[in-house]
């Protein structure tokens, strides 16, 4: 959706369910997605327009996605770098080429004190972010 024909942010809240709240300005739009496992979609702006930067997708606390499972649909995953007491390991995949300008990447942040099985670590929320 984010590395298709330019969309704006509405479009996109549109897509993944009901517009609960849109902050105005350059704040992110607040959305109840249709699918059921998620409990929120916040889709943020680029700067100073209405085209979408990411979209944030919290999971519901019963919905049961592990590392491992979105490796087996993405490929390998890139461990992000711990920022400054972080307790919840990120990981990053592409969808294309690293960087290509079309291409998404998909970070998962995992649940807090996951760090000793990455791979088996159950995922809270997923951020696809096309890469410009």
């Amino acid at each position: 959706m984010l590395a298709g024909p330019p969309l704006t942010v509405q479009e996109v809240a549109s897509k993944l369910g009901t517009l609960i709240e849109d902050q105005g300005g350059n704040l992110p739009l607040i959305v109840r997605p249709r699918d059921a496992r998620f409990t929120q979609a916040m889709v943020t702006r680029q700067y100073g327009t209405q085209r979408p930067a990411y979209v944030v997708l919290t999971l519901t606390e019963t919905t049961e996605l592990r590392a491992r499972a979105l490796r087996a649909n993405f490929g390998e995953y890139t461990l992000l770098p711990r920022r400054w007491e972080e307790k919840a390991p990120r990981i990053k995949f592409f969808l294309g080429e690293p960087a290509q300008t079309g291409s998404t990447s998909i970070i998962a942040r995992l649940m807090p004190g996951e760090w000793e099985d990455i791979d088996g670590g159950r995922v809270s929320e997923l951020t696809l972010q096309p890469e410009f």
